[in-house]
C-alpha cells in the first residue's frame, strides 16, 4: 500500500507539473505574446506617422534606438506592456495603447491626466465594448452634422439628450407627489461600455431641471398652485472620450487589414 500511495502521489505531482506547463505554454505565453504583437505593430505604427516616413526604416530605427536608450520613455513603455499584459481586450485594446505611448515617446513625455484615462479605459475595457463605442461615436458624428438627437458640441464635449420628462407636482399636502430623479440606467440605454467610460471620467452625466409655478400670488402664497417641472438627463463625451474613439477607429482599421478577428 505504501509503494502505491508514493505511486499515485508522483503521477499526481507530475500531472501537475505538466498542467502548469501547458497552462504557461498555452495559456499565458500565447494570449501575452498575442497582445504584445498587436501592441508593438500598432506602436511602430505610431512612430511612422509621426515622422511622416512610411517605409523609411532607417529613420524608424534610429528613432527607437533612441526611444531604448531614454530612462523615461522605456519606462513609459514597460508601464504600458503591463497595461497590455492584462488588458481585458485582446486586439483593440492593445493596438489603442500602442498608438498612443508610440505618440507620447516621439513627443518625450508621460500621458497627461486625460491620457491617462484613455490607457486605463483600453486596459478595462473588452474589444466589444470597444468596439461598440466605435460604431456609436461614428453615429453621433453623423447626427451632428444633419442635427439629429439632440446633440451639440460645447466646450466639455459633446453633449446628448438620454431622456426627458415632464410632470405637475402639487404644493404639499395629500395631493403631493414624488418622482424617482435616479440617474439613467447606462448600462441598459447604451451598453456596458458606457458604464466603464463613465467610471474611468471619459464620459460624463448630468441632470437638468426646470421649474415653473401655474397660479396666482395669491395661490404661491397659500401653496395651493403647482408646479410645472422638466427633467433632462444629458450624456457628455469629453474631448479625451472622442480621442480614445478615433483611437479604436484606427486600430480597427489597423486590425482589419492584418486580419485580426474582433
Amino acid at each position: 500500500m505504501a509503494i502505491e500511495t508514493k505511486v499515485g502521489v508522483w503521477v499526481l505531482e507530475k500531472g501537475i507539473e505538466l498542467v502548469k506547463d501547458k497552462f504557461k505554454e498555452r495559456v499565458i505565453e500565447r494570449w501575452t505574446r498575442y497582445r504584445a504583437e498587436r501592441f508593438f505593430a500598432a506602436f511602430t505604427q505610431a512612430i511612422q506617422q509621426e515622422l511622416a516616413t512610411g517605409k523609411e526604416e532607417a529613420k524608424v530605427d534610429s528613432l527607437l534606438n533612441e526611444i531604448y536608450a531614454d530612462e523615461e520613455r522605456t519606462e513609459v513603455l514597460f508601464d504600458a506592456y503591463r497595461k497590455v499584459s492584462f488588458a481585458a481586450s485582446k486586439t483593440l485594446g492593445p493596438r489603442v495603447i500602442g498608438l498612443l505611448v508610440g505618440k507620447l515617446c516621439c513627443e518625450g513625455r508621460r500621458a497627461n491626466s486625460g491620457e491617462e484615462q484613455i490607457l486605463m479605459a483600453a486596459e478595462q475595457m473588452t474589444d466589444s465594448e470597444l468596439y461598440d463605442l466605435f460604431k456609436y461615436y461614428a453615429e453621433l458624428r453623423m447626427s451632428l452634422k444633419d442635427e439629429t438627437n439632440g446633440g451639440k458640441r460645447t466646450p466639455s464635449g459633446i453633449e446628448i439628450t438620454l431622456s426627458t420628462e415632464k410632470f405637475d407636482s402639487v404644493w404639499g399636502g395629500a395631493g403631493g407627489s414624488e418622482n424617482d430623479a435616479s440617474p439613467v440606467d447606462l448600462d441598459e440605454a447604451l451598453g456596458r461600455w458606457a458604464l466603464k467610460l463613465k467610471h474611468v471620467g471619459l464620459l460624463k452625466d448630468k441632470l437638468l431641471e426646470r421649474h415653473s409655478f401655474t397660479g396666482d400670488e395669491s395661490e404661491w402664497r397659500s401653496e395651493k398652485g403647482s408646479i410645472l417641472q422638466a427633467r433632462r438627463w444629458l450624456l457628455v463625451f469629453t474631448p479625451q472620450c472622442e480621442h480614445l474613439a478615433e483611437l479604436v477607429e484606427r486600430a480597427f482599421g489597423a486590425a482589419q487589414s492584418a486580419g485580426d478577428k474582433v
